[in-house]
């Protein structure tokens, strides 16, 4: 299972990355978005059946599970609610936070490597784990958070995208 996960790691990485950057609504970026959920639910789903690292359930296991309902939490509202002006809101801000996540969770699996790189830099104890989950963990979610609300700005929330919507449904009630 753990060759299948490995798999499915850059598969995700590439499919995540085209659909940030394809035009939205297209048949290309639904097919490849599309590919990119599924292509998380089979990592996620993957990883729950992985357990040498912790001899069983571990910290792993339950981003895993956050993982599974962000992509859920994404998808739900382009089948379910595009009749509500908030559902490309939510399905971008889900859709780019699990991208965040999957970005997360690969710095996790070259962790130990780079602890050792800064051990032999000369940091040592739990300075070294603590920068390495700065450096692979932190700094990607606040690049990440800062990155999808300008992100949500000019292409979701703008006058020309949403905005004009969102105004009109205001103004109805």
């Amino acid at each position: 299972m753990e060759y299948f996960h490995t798999i499915l790691g850059p598969i995700a990485l590439l499919s995540g990355l085209a659909t940030i950057f394809l035009k939205k609504g297209t048949p290309l970026h639904k097919r490849i978005g599309y590919g990119y959920a599924v292509s998380m639910l089979l990592l996620t789903g993957s990883s729950l059946t992985i357990y040498n690292m912790f001899d069983g359930w571990g910290p792993f296991h339950y981003m895993a599970l956050v993982s599974i309902a962000t992509i859920f939490a994404a998808l739900i509202p382009a089948w379910r609610y595009r009749h509500r002006a908030s559902w490309l809101v939510w399905h971008n801000k889900m859709m780019l936070w699990s991208y965040a996540g999957l970005i997360m969770a690969t710095g996790s699996h070259v962790m130990g490597p780079f602890i050792q790189i800064i051990k032999a830099l000369g940091l040592h104890g739990g300075w070294a784990a603590g920068l390495a989950m700065v450096t692979l963990w932190g700094i990607p979610m606040i690049i990440g958070a800062i990155w999808i609300e300008r992100y949500n700005r000019k292409h979701i929330y703008g006058p020309a995208k949403m905005g004009a919507h969102i105004q009109k449904q205001s103004t109805a009630r």
